[in-house]
């Protein structure tokens, strides 16, 4: 289907025929538009900015919506139903668009619906005949308006409030420091080359993480946005993170130029840029530099103890970054897989490289802490028997990680995990979940095992609040989904937890 663009009109008309041809389906989205239109995908980027002044994203997402708001003043449809009509799988996720949007949740809509047709009804009933006199018809006029005086103040200043909430929660607030991490590209004449540009995004994104003014996406989220045709902007709004670290990595023979750019995607301004250029055998410090860099541009505050940690070079033997870095890109893709057979085999060849990463270099703390965690992982689940054996083996890596570098945040994660669930040591475990977050506050995985610990202990309260900071973090892992789930269950929050479980 060709689109028609002699005029504005015709131009938004055929591309509201488009989307509303594909309203239930929820993977049409901008590429698909595109597609379908016959038309180049900047071309219409510019020409909805001039007419409706938004991206193609919000376009589609706003008629989307449009179309909700009208299914919702049917009686017979619920708000799950018309999710799924208008192409969002995820009842919760539909529910915190519609909120974003209109300023009330769905669930709203009726009852807005009622209580205009009241005032309506009020209003008819003030109604002064007509035959009155004119002092007559104003006397009665302004008795209603006293009666009503004090509601209509009200209705008044909750019409500002909501506004004033729309507002601000659209308008950025002016030095938010919450950064994503977008994949780097690797341009490099090795088409094989691509763990090693993957290594140095996740190197500077755990550098970041360590920083406690900054509020950091995980590397779940960072790789959902892998080689995405969305805008900078419109990930920046996915995620809720103003600012957004994009680069590059090229590899020519012994020579490594990163390059590194950072943007403030909210107002499409450029923040600052630079190309590192080092030795192969030298490129390990270039992390830290970014991520120092990258703080400093956003004015955020770091503690002694934090540049310390930001700026250590884990080892200087490239031989074993390289093969440390292969185990951690099995175990991360193993640990956002669902099926069971292909997770243990991931996380056994992890462990192989963990090993030959240990062999170049025996005092590597993270290479011990990835493989404490590949045993922890293979032995909680299941993989391993007996699995008390796999645990102990997590448990004597880990102390020699912390044996090397107290401060690695990762081996005093998995330290907490093991005094809590084999070995029962709750306040002893509950020490070590709140050290892992002091070293590394933006760490997903520690706030998500804090929260399930909490779950089963208690304040209930608590479990909640680093749930959701887990999920803040790390928006894009089933994993964490299905333990807000039973967080919500035990708050007696029962169709908030279907909601959790249908987003996992």
């Amino acid at each position: 289907m060709k689109l028609a663009v002699s005029d504005d009109e015709s131009f938004i008309r055929r591309l509201d025929e488009l989307i509303e041809a594909n309203l239930a389906d929820e993977n049409f989205g901008v590429k698909e538009l595109v597609n379908k239109s016959g038309l180049n995908e900047r071309f219409i980027r510019r020409k909805l900015k001039n007419i409706a002044k938004k991206t193609i994203s919000q376009y589609i997402t706003g008629k989307r919506l449009e179309h909700a708001f009208e299914m919702l003043q049917q009686d017979e449809i619920n708000v799950s139903e018309v999710a799924f009509a208008i192409g969002f799988s995820s009842p919760t996720y539909f529910n915190a668009v519609f909120h974003q949007h209109f300023g009330f949740p769905p669930g709203e809509v009726k009852k807005r619906n009622f209580l205009n047709h009241q005032s309506e009804s009020v209003a008819s009933d003030s109604i002064v005949p007509s035959t009155q006199p004119f002092t007559d018809k104003w006397s009665d006029k302004k008795m209603v308006l006293k009666k009503y005086k004090i509601p209509l103040i009200l209705a008044g200043s909750v019409a500002l409030i909501l506004f004033l909430v729309w507002i601000f929660r659209f308008t950025p607030v002016s030095g938010d420091k919450s950064i994503v991490v977008l994949p780097f590209k690797d341009f490099s004449a090795d088409a094989g080359n691509h763990q090693f540009a993957d290594g140095i995004t996740e190197d500077i994104l755990d550098k970041l993480s360590k920083i406690s003014d900054l509020k950091v996406r995980s590397r779940t989220t960072s790789d959902h946005f892998k080689g995405t045709t969305l805008t900078m902007n419109e990930i920046a709004r996915e995620v809720k993170a103003r600012n957004v670290l994009e680069g590059s990595v090229r590899q020519e023979g012994n020579r490594v130029r990163i390059s590194v750019q950072l943007i403030d995607a909210y107002n499409d301004r450029h923040i600052w840029s630079e190309n590192y250029d080092r030795e192969l055998e030298n490129v390990l410090g270039v992390q830290g530099e970014i991520a120092v860099q990258v703080a400093a541009k956003l004015k955020a505050v770091l503690s002694e103890n934090e540049k310390e940690r930001v700026e250590a070079i884990p080892t200087r033997n490239i031989q074993a970054y390289d093969f440390y870095r292969r185990g951690r890109f099995l175990i991360n893709k193993a640990s956002g897989n669902q099926r069971a057979d292909l997770n243990k085999e991931g996380l056994m060849n992890s462990i192989k490289y963990f090993e030959m990463a240990i062999a170049a270099d025996s005092s590597f703390a993270l290479a011990y802490a990835g493989l404490a965690e590949a045993w922890f992982t293979l032995s909680a689940w299941g993989w391993y028997r007996p699995y008390i054996e796999g645990l102990n083996k997590a448990k004597k890596y880990a102390e020699k990680a912390l044996a090397l570098d107290p401060g690695c945040a990762e081996a005093r994660h998995l330290k907490a995990c093991w005094l809590i669930w084999p070995e029962r040591k709750f306040e002893e475990g509950r020490r070590e979940f709140e050290t892992t977050l002091q070293l590394n506050p933006n760490y997903p995985g520690a706030h998500q095992n804090y929260a399930q610990f909490l779950m089963i202990t208690g304040p209930i309260s608590e479990s909640r609040k680093h749930m959701d900071r887990a999920i803040e973090l790390d928006p894009y892992f089933w994993v964490t989904w299905n333990l807000n789930a039973w967080i919500y269950y035990f708050e007696e929050k029962y169709d908030k937890a279907i909601e959790a479980c249908q987003m996992a």
